[in-house]
């Protein structure tokens, strides 16, 4: 895949840059046509905080503000939604939520590129997110589901994908964000008609090609092409 082997040659001096997505926030959109919010903006607050203003169905937008950080119109993600979502990274998070070693260091790198890494130590970096979803079992009620994704530049095999991370209810920490994501009512309207019809069809394939500035990267992967088709003919009629 185009986009890993990229990462992979931003190695330089055993240290990966980390580049931000041009989408501003939204770093990933799923197979859904959901779009995930970046971490890297979202961090430093707990779980409690978050629930004062977003719903915990994974459905319901949250309203308002979290201090200065606008969360109107954003659904915060439950466990299962972010497990999903990463699983199209690495097929085997859909299943026991957590897959580490060196097979997965193209997967968990690319996360991180996408999301916003944070480092921990010299060579280890990582990004974790709140989700809604609490704990259940004994011992656990003050605790809930907060995946994680890490990756040693010296050490292939302490590669991590995580779904089933927890964090304490109440803890706050500036390397955990909250994931969440929209769901864009036309997101393919690019010619703005109230429609996604031949017109925008059109207007995409004379943008193909084009890099991070155009209308036509739906999907934020930096460039326009056939990921962005895809997403259009998904969304093809009227809009809602």
């Amino acid at each position: 895949m185009m986009l890993r082997r990229t990462v992979l040659m931003l190695a330089v001096a055993g240290e990966i840059l980390q580049v931000s997505p041009v989408a501003a926030q939204v770093a990933y959109v799923d197979s859904q046509g959901r779009e995930w919010r970046q971490l890297s903006d979202t961090t430093g607050r707990s779980w409690s905080v978050v629930a004062a203003a977003c719903p915990t169905d994974g459905s319901t937008p949250c309203t308002g503000s979290l201090g200065n950080l606008n969360v109107d119109g954003w659904v915060w993600a439950t466990r299962a939604q972010a497990q999903a979502m990463l699983s199209e990274f690495a097929a085997a998070v859909a299943n026991g939520g957590c897959v580490s070693g060196a097979l997965h260091t193209d997967a968990a790198s690319e996360i991180l590129w996408r999301f916003g890494s944070f480092p921990i130590f010299d060579t280890t970096r990582m990004l974790s997110g709140l989700t809604s979803t609490g704990a259940v079992g004994a011992g656990l009620s003050n605790y809930v589901f907060a995946p994680s994704i890490q990756t040693n530049d010296e050490s292939a095999s302490d590669t991590l994908i995580c779904a089933s991370s927890l964090v304490p209810r109440n803890s706050s920490d500036s390397a955990c964000g909250i994931w969440l994501f929209r769901v864009p009512p036309c997101r393919g309207d690019l010619d703005g008609n109230g429609a996604v019809d031949a017109g925008d069809i059109g207007s995409l394939l004379l943008q193909f090609g084009a890099g991070t500035t155009s209308a036509g990267d739906l999907d934020g992967s930096g460039t326009v092409d056939a990921g962005d088709i895809g997403l259009l003919l998904l969304d093809f009629g009227d809009c809602g």
